[in-house]
């Protein structure tokens, strides 16, 4: 796997890339964290109340309850528009985390949404492709020095029985013991899922998921809250310690972050 640079392979979780900070042999996926944070709802609240999606894989549209704007008076007695969707996105965009929040050294990289038909690191088919979401924003946070990324993204739907259609087809593609990156090929040995939900507090369910190869070492957490579900992949070079930062207390920051956004 090409880790010389901090670019992002994709694993297909979620339809996300995979990235990085995460130590395949200390960092534990349950490890205890000092994370000052402890709940989260990517702006699930708002997410629960945007128009329901009808996009096909590559894209997304809106329906049911006004597909790109709804109409308000104002005081004046004039007219204003609003978008609900461009709302969530807002908020949501709002809620990632700066590269100030993951750690010294690290500094903004560029997010690029993955391709929906890029199957799973196990052969399935991406979340995005099952369901498409109605918002999805991310950021990649990035150490040069280190070579350590990290990749977030947050995903809204209509409501919390769509949004467990796309995690269950996420937590599917990762359910291999051995998998294959889709972008370079390269093979990977991945754990078996852990359950995190205790440790994000509020959440609908969280998973972890230790992945390692030849050339690298990553950790991915998915938390679904609501009608909202937010991604965090970690990932480093085989061989680094990369226990700083804590990918756990990092996750958790940002999912109290979207919880409280």
């Amino acid at each position: 796997m090409r880790i010389a640079r901090p670019a992002l392979v994709a694993l297909g979780l979620l339809a996300l890339p995979l990235a990085a900070c995460g130590s395949d042999n200390s960092a534990k996926v349950t490890g205890t964290t000092t994370a000052t944070s402890s709940a989260s709802s990517a702006s699930a609240s708002s997410a629960s109340s945007a128009p329901s999606t009808t996009a096909a894989p590559g894209g997304s549209s809106t329906s049911a309850g006004s597909p790109s704007s709804s109409a308000t008076t104002s005081a004046t007695g004039g007219s204003t528009t609003s978008d609900p969707v461009a709302e969530v996105k807002q908020l949501a965009t709002a809620a990632l985390l700066t590269p100030a929040e993951v750690g010294t050294g690290f500094s903004q990289g560029t997010y690029t949404p993955n391709d929906p038909n890029t199957p799973t690191a196990c052969g399935s088919k991406s979340a995005d492709a099952v369901v498409p979401p109605g918002v999805q924003v991310g950021t990649v946070i990035q150490n040069g020095t280190t070579n350590q990324a990290m990749l977030e993204e947050i995903a809204a739907y209509q409501d919390a029985a769509e949004a467990g259609q796309p995690y269950t087809a996420g937590t599917n593609g990762l359910a291999c013991t051995s998998g294959t990156v889709p972008a370079s090929g390269d093979q990977v040995t991945i754990s078996a899922p852990q359950d995190l939900t205790s440790q994000f507090d509020g959440s609908t369910k969280a998973t972890g998921w230790q992945i390692s190869g030849p050339d690298i070492q990553a950790i991915v957490v998915a938390v679904q809250l609501q009608a909202a579900i937010v991604t965090f992949q970690f990932q480093a070079p085989a061989g680094v310690d990369a226990t700083q930062p804590d990918p756990i207390a990092v996750a958790k920051t940002g999912y109290t972050k979207v919880h409280n956004s």
